[in-house]
This record gives C-alpha cells, sequence and structure tokens, in this order.
C-alpha cells in the first residue's frame, strides 16, 4: 500500500505502521507446524486502502473452523486506511501445529498484514457467550476488570461472532466482563456485567519414588533406600512393625535416604509415607534381616554401548554400607581410575551418581564400586563399550524454542518456517511468544 493507516493510535496493541504497508493477498494459507497442542491466542492485523464501498468480504478459518465469515475490513475498521486488530483463542490438538486459511468467495483477494501467534496461555480460561441482537456491527468490543479495578478492552472479535473464550484469567480473581457491538466509530450499549470468580490454584498430590521403586519389593535391614519425590512442603516419614511403634519422621524437601530400620521377628512390615500440601502418597515394602555387608552394581553392568561426553547414570545398590568409591577401567580391569573417592550416604548422590563418560574409545570397560574401606565390592557384571562416534557432518541437527514449543528440522523433517517475502519474525519478549508478520 502506498499509505499507512490513520487510526493506529486508537488500537491496542498494533503492530508498527510499515507493517501495515505490506498485505499476504491471493486466498493465503498459512501453516505453523511448530506450535504445540494446547490453547493459544492468536491476533490477526488486518488494513485495506483499496477496496471501494463495502470492501472485499472473505472467511478465516483456523484448524478448519470458520472464525470470521463474510468479512470486511473497511466495514470492521470503521472506514478506508484503518487498521483493525483481532484477536481469537483456538484449540490446537490434532499434533501437527497451526494452519490458519483465508477465503474470498468469489475468487478475490484476501487481505491479511500480520498474524500474531501468542504462544501457549498458562492462566485459568473463562468462556464468554452473548446473544447478537444487532444486524449491522463491524464487530464486538470485550472488556474486563479485576476486582474493583476499571474496566479495559480484553480482545475484539468480528461481526456475528457470539463466543470468546479468555485464556489469560488468573487464579482466586473475580472478574467482571461487558461486550459492546461496535459499528465504525460508534458502540451499543454494554451488555450486563458477567462476575466470574476464578477457583485457587491447587497443589499436585505428592509422588513417592524408591529405588526399589516398586512396592511390595523386599528390602533387607540395615541397608541404605536412595527416595525422592515431588509436590510442596514434603515430609518423610516410615512406620515398622517389627519396632511396634507410630509413625518416624527421616526426612524433609524432594528426597531423603532411609536406613532400614532392624527390630525383631522378619518378614516385618515397613510402610515409607510422603506428605505434602497436596496429600499423601504411601508405599509398603517387606523388610528382611540380613547381616553381610553387601554392594551390586546395577549399570552400567554390562552390554551397554556409551557415547563419550554423554551424561549417564552409575546405579547401585548396597546393605550395611554406609559409604563407596566408584571407579572405571577401560581395559577389563588391568587398570583403574577413580570417579569419586567418597559418596556418603547421605548424599543426594547416593544409590545414583551422574557421570560424564570419559573421552575414551574402547569394548573393554568395566565400572567397581567397593566400600570406602576397601570392601565389600562389586564390578559391572560384563563389559560394556565407550564410543566416540559423533553426528555425520551432512546430517546437522537444529533445534528451535519459543512459547513453550520445540521443533527439530533435520534431512527427513520439514522446514520450521516458509520463505515468505513479505513476512517478518519479531521475537516478543513481553509475552514469551512470537510474532510472524
Amino acid at each position: 500500500f502506498e499509505s499507512q493507516p490513520d487510526n493506529l493510535d486508537q488500537l491496542i496493541d498494533p503492530a508498527p505502521a510499515s507493517v501495515y504497508a505490506t498485505v499476504r493477498r491471493a486466498n493465503p494459507y498459512f501453516n505453523f507446524p511448530a506450535v504445540p497442542d494446547g490453547n493459544a491466542l492468536i491476533r490477526i492485523h488486518f488494513f485495506d486502502d483499496w477496496s471501494e464501498n463495502d470492501g472485499r468480504a472473505f472467511t478465516v478459518s483456523m484448524e478448519g473452523q470458520d472464525v470470521l465469515t463474510d468479512f470486511s475490513i473497511i466495514n470492521a475498521a470503521g472506514g478506508l486506511g484503518k487498521a483493525v486488530v483481532l484477536e481469537f483463542a483456538v484449540s490446537v490438538a490434532d499434533g501437527d501445529g497451526l494452519q490458519l486459511a483465508f477465503d474470498q468467495a468469489d475468487g478475490g483477494d484476501a487481505f491479511c498484514s500480520a498474524i500474531e501467534i501468542l504462544g501457549e496461555t498458562d492462566g485459568y480460561s473463562v468462556v464468554l457467550h452473548w446473544q447478537d441482537n444487532s444486524s449491522d456491527e463491524n464487530g464486538f468490543r470485550i472488556e474486563r476488570k479485576a476486582g474493583a479495578g476499571d474496566f479495559s478492552r480484553l480482545a475484539t472479535v468480528g461481526p456475528n461472532v457470539t463466543t470468546y473464550t479468555d485464556l489469560s484469567a488468573q487464579p482466586s480473581t473475580t472478574y467482571s466482563y461487558r461486550v459492546f457491538a461496535c459499528a465504525g466509530a460508534t458502540d451499543s450499549m454494554a451488555t450486563d456485567e458477567m462476575v466470574i470468580d476464578t477457583p485457587g490454584e491447587t497443589e499436585p498430590d505428592p509422588t513417592l519414588i524408591t529405588n526399589p521403586s516398586a512396592s511390595g519389593q523386599e528390602l533387607i535391614a540395615g541397608s541404605i533406600v536412595q527416595l525422592d519425590g515431588s509436590g510442596s512442603n514434603l515430609v518423610w516419614a516410615y512406620e515398622f512393625t517389627a519396632q511396634n511403634q507410630g509413625p518416624t519422621e527421616f526426612g524433609h524437601g524432594p528426597s531423603a535416604a532411609l536406613v532400614i530400620p532392624t527390630g525383631q521377628g522378619y518378614p516385618s512390615e515397613l510402610t515409607v509415607t510422603l506428605t505434602g500440601t497436596g496429600g499423601v502418597d504411601q508405599q509398603s515394602h517387606t523388610v528382611i534381616a540380613s547381616t553381610d555387608p553387601r554392594i551390586t552394581v546395577l549399570a552400567p553392568n554390562g552390554g551397554e554401548t556409551l557415547v563419550a561426553g554423554q551424561e549417564v547414570s552409575i546405579r547401585w545398590q548396597t546393605q550395611v554400607v554406609q559409604d563407596v568409591t566408584l571407579r572405571f577401567s577401560a581395559d577389563a580391569g588391568a587398570t583403574w581410575e577413580v570417579i569419586e573417592w567418597t559418596i556418603d550416604h547421605t548424599s543426594p548422590s547416593w544409590g545414583e551418581y551422574r557421570w560424564t563418560v570419559p573421552q575414551v574409545a574402547s569394548d573393554q570397560c568395566l565400572i567397581a564400586i567397593a566400600a570406602y574401606s576397601g570392601s565389600p565390592g562389586d564390578d559391572s557384571d560384563d563389559l560394556f563399550e565407550i564410543s566416540k562416534d559423533e553426528l555425520s557432518p551432512d546430517q546437522p541437527e537444529i533445534t528451535v524454542k519459543g512459547a513453550g514449543c520445540a521443533h527439530t528440522s533435520g534431512p527427513d523433517s520439514p522446514p520450521l518456517f516458509g520463505a515468505i517475502i513479505l513476512f517478518l519474525l519479531v521475537w516478543l519478549t513481553r509475552r514469551g511468544d512470537y510474532r510472524q508478520v
């Protein structure tokens, strides 16, 4: 276009004026494969400086559903040479990203100046419905206020639209909504206010994970078990029938190490309880007696192929052992290199140590774990391999992340963005999203 909109100062969240000087026309179709499944806000910028009278009428669809029908930019904006910005809530659920289509029924041009994909929303959803009592509106304006605050514009939708989903509502908040029908510079009377109280945030149920992880497995008296959990305000406790006493607290937070208690009479039942803000999780195990110290290497335990430089877990189990030394051999045990001299049973790494695989190439590798005193100990049951293979240089892999989504492109995957000369990709740091215009 040779001109720019003359009403940008009257719009909320307009694009830069130069954006409206360009237009995508000829019934454009847009595919955004990087948009993940979930709810998203879409903002479309329209401008028409060519049409006459009521302008060109066209349909806009998102994910196969019409969101605008018989839409005229001139009517919606209130005149020729004016811009209009409309927002839509869309649900993406097919796993192949977001698709938008513009269609002018008689084969003419449908105009679109810019599209903003405002990413995934993390608030509560409030769905509004209203009745369309007018026949000549250009669209509807939705306003919202929180508590006793002032009303402000939330969104604008096109003519004949009678619903809007507010995806930016926050928990434990009272919102008031009202809707106006708009015809150029003239607004209708507002609807009656609709008042909504959003529910408060709920804490997730705590989750308890032990090693061994399956409830009901046998544990050896005097051995040490690493426990991990998720949730907030976590408290660990156990109840042991051989001691004939109530629950005993032994830790707080997301991780804890439990020395399996001893008592009289085996087998006995041990119940581990994790209590958090959201509730309680429990696991029950049978405890059997043993007085022999023991260490068992679990991984890598033979037959694995590891890649030099990657991070893997060295895992083990013990009974009646409270500290260990980790060693590595690349020559079937002829020589040994110390990985960690001492890991105490109170360490977060007890039972599972994160190890960066060394830069060697060998199929004669072993892990040895022994008590710090030297006995007992255990090695990998069989040899494992370390490879220094790298990705082929003709198969680059690029990962692009934004708005909570990721897209990986390689030789077998489609490109993330098409080569659209008249469009500009802008990162919206304000909302952690991206804008395609």
